[in-house]
């Protein structure tokens, strides 16, 4: 039977609490009429009250469901199996609601009711616990699909295009984790030229139909993958802007991929990349040159904790690509003979150097920076693009080749002196004689003499001077998806986040023990800082990522971790946080390496001072003392074992007149020990006290080092 809607009016609400005041519990058989034939013979909850709160965590269990449909749909990870399971069991409980409001009681019988406890207190307390109920279940349930992986595909159109899928679940959000990357052999700029005339030409059919069968190629590897078509990016730069059927190529573009293409506008396109080159680092100060195939972008970058600034005009763009410019430098020497062709490329010279002069003008470069370059004898150059990533490896392949071993073949954070960016020529007499050179492709020579010729304007035209240039892998596809990032996600440091994956239980417990074993800094004394605490942290994270190799493999695998191993595609470190992190690794695993393995150490500890180089000795063996003492890698906090605390002191030594450490560890004092801890303890340590031997210092006996005290004491640690 249908019940028909009621008007309660404040007499029929009055009466009813009263009645529930009073204790009324009907019995089986009148509750049973009071819900089918008429609310106002039902006392509280037992009228429309029962179907109300039925409805509440029925819609609360449909909307929730819904969305976990949603999320099945877009994510194949997602068993719909799965879900529909979840939607029969949490429907269930609210469907037998109704039945779960009645009092189980038969006839006749009495109940105590609690005069200051009226039954519509009791129901919602009833109602807000079953609602609680429904929602834990419902998580637990639900719990493996809630964090589905957040997959982001970037198609990039520039001069040579680019696409990518980009992991963006946490917590490895910040490093911008590539799952799978490819890039097609098309050339939009070259594409646009004719090679026998050099004029420009619309881009020829049989480009745009092999652009559209790379896209299309590429959305059958996000299918695969599991990137939803809504996250889909194309993203169309310079060469795409500047063609002649750009409106023609882009629109047949999304006509068959059925994705919209993102036309970057030219002020945009700088700021874009700008973002890209702030992903590869934790902080940055100084100029951000964008150096694509048929434009380059300027401006300033200041970035912090993830709080990235550029000037308010955005960046300037000039028409100097790499290919641009190597099409303009033979256009100006062609035909000519050798005193023409001088005299023209002067006189470009100069129309160049006066363009980067007004730039630096309208880019209003904020005092700070002006002042910070006047002091250290020149700007930061923070540099992405294609044309000097080129030149970067160029400068990586003569540290190389040339009596130095440069130990990190990744570009982003290699950094170079303003002495070895601008020796042009050496570099455009090793492009044109080298037989084979690292990553730099026989189209890349050819554009050398065009990026050189660029350097040396740059070099002159920059107010202040250049004091070094930074390389970045970073460019717009790694600014657009920088950009997505939340600002506490962007805060956070690229090596701490790269390590978190392997990190123990304890982790952060065993970085606290690091930072207690460092003295505190005085006037006179302090720990270097350079070796950050974020450093000290991803220590702390990976301190067992090699615990199971063998003794043979784990400190030549910890050694080689951040450059060719397990961290080595982090994006975002410096290559001297890299050769920090891997030289306390190797000694956290005891130090001894094979012969062959020597010379890769001591290039990596080139990247350092022999200062720092002495403190990641010191910590690598604070490392294996702490492995040895939580071998799991666990502590409890209710049972420690250890805990360390460092002083700087002057009175060591037996004449008690050396500067040094002095490192007191305090060791849970028991009234009988069967595992022989303290023994075992003494032993270890004993490795951290050679490192301040004076034959370990860093250069020898009159090298860099200082003496380290160990004091093992019991204590009551509880």
């Amino acid at each position: 039977m249908t019940e028909q809607p009621v008007y309660l009016g404040d007499t029929v609400i009055d009466t009813l609490s009263q009645q529930d005041y009073n204790g009324r519990c009907k019995p089986w058989t009148e509750k049973r009429e009071a819900i089918t034939n008429s609310a106002l013979s039902a006392s509280g909850w037992y009228g429309p009250g029962a179907y109300l709160a039925w409805l509440m965590p029925a819609y609360a269990t449909a909307l929730s469901t819904i969305w976990h449909s949603k999320c099945s749909e877009k994510h194949p990870d997602i068993d719909p199996g799965m879900t529909a399971v979840v939607f029969v069991l949490v429907s269930t409980l609210p469907i037998i609601g109704p039945l779960t409001r009645l009092s189980w009681q038969e006839d006749d019988v009495e109940v105590e009711i609690d005069p200051h406890f009226p039954r519509t207190v009791k129901e919602w307390t009833w109602e807000t616990f079953r609602f609680l109920c429904h929602t834990v279940v419902y998580a637990v349930l639900s719990e493996p699909y809630l964090e589905p992986l957040v997959l982001l595909a970037v198609y990039v159109l520039l001069n040579g295009i680019r696409c990518s899928i980009t992991d963006l679940s946490p917590p490895t959000t910040r490093i911008l984790p590539t799952v799978y990357s490819q890039r097609f052999n098309i050339s939009l700029y070259d594409a646009q030229y004719d090679s026998k005339t050099g004029k420009q030409i619309p881009i020829p059919r049989k480009v745009i139909h092999a652009v559209v069968a790379a896209i299309l190629r590429f959305q059958i590897v996000c299918l695969e993958v599991g990137v939803p078509a809504s996250q889909m990016l194309i993203i169309a730069t310079e060469a795409t802007r500047k063609a002649i059927n750009s409106e023609e190529f882009v629109k047949t573009i999304q006509n068959r991929t059925h994705v919209q293409v993102r036309m970057l506008p030219k002020d945009e396109e700088g700021v874009v990349g700008a973002w890209g080159i702030a992903s590869g680092f934790s902080d940055i100060e100084g100029l951000a040159i964008d150096l694509g195939g048929g434009s380059m972008q300027m401006t300033w970058i200041v970035s912090h904790a993830g709080d990235v600034r550029i000037s308010s005009k955005g960046s300037i763009s000039f028409p100097y690509g790499a290919a641009a410019l190597t099409q303009k430098l033979e256009a100006l020497t062609k035909g000519k003979d050798e005193d023409e062709a001088a005299k023209a490329k002067e006189q470009f010279r100069q129309e160049m150097t006066s363009q980067f002069r007004r730039a630096w003008e309208d880019l209003e470069i904020p005092e700070r920076l002006v002042n910070k370059a006047k002091k250290e004898g020149g700007f930061q150059l923070y540099l992405s693009g294609g044309g000097f990533r080129g030149w970067g490896y160029l400068l990586l392949y003569l540290h190389q080749v040339r009596g130095e071993y440069y130990p990190i073949s990744i570009i982003n954070g290699y950094t170079v002196g303003k002495k070895d960016f601008e020796n042009t020529e050496v570099l455009k007499k090793v492009a044109k004689t080298a037989k084979d050179i690292f990553r730099v492709s026989d189209r890349r020579r050819k554009q050398v003499p065009s990026v050189a010729f660029l350097v040396n304007v740059l070099a002159k035209a920059i107010p202040h001077g250049i004091k070094e240039a930074h390389f970045c892998q970073g460019g717009v596809r790694e600014g657009a998806l920088y950009r997505k990032i939340l600002p506490v996600i962007r805060q956070q440091d690229p090596l701490q986040v790269a390590t978190m994956n392997f990190a123990r239980g304890s982790a952060q417990a065993m970085a606290f023990m690091a930072f207690s074993s460092i003295p505190r800094p005085t006037k006179d004394r302090s720990f270097p800082h350079s070796i950050s605490p974020h450093v000290i942290q991803a220590f702390a994270n990976i301190l067992y990522a090699h615990a199971t190799m063998s003794k043979e493999t784990a400190a030549t695998a910890a050694l080689y971790s951040t450059s060719t191993g397990v961290l080595a595609e982090a994006h975002g470190i410096p290559h001297a946080d890299r050769a920090r992190l891997a030289l306390m690794l190797q000694e956290r695993y005891g130090g001894e390496l094979p012969p062959r393995e020597m010379d890769f150490k001591k290039s990596l500890r080139s990247l350092l001072t022999p200062e720092e180089i002495w403190w990641t000795r010191y910590l690598g063996k604070l490392g294996l003392v702490i492995s040895r003492v939580y071998p799991t890698g666990v502590i409890d906090p209710s049972r420690p074992r250890a805990m360390p605390r460092a002083r700087w002191a002057n009175d060591l030594g037996k004449k008690k007149n050396k500067q040094g450490i002095e490192l007191k560890v305090s060791l849970q004092k028991v009234g009988f020990d069967p595992t022989r801890l303290k023994q075992e303890l003494e032993a270890d340590l004993k490795k951290i006290r050679k490192v301040g031997k004076r034959k370990h210092w860093i250069g020898g006996r009159d090298g860099w080092g200082m003496k380290v005290e160990v004091l093992l004491v019991e204590e009551d640690l509880l």
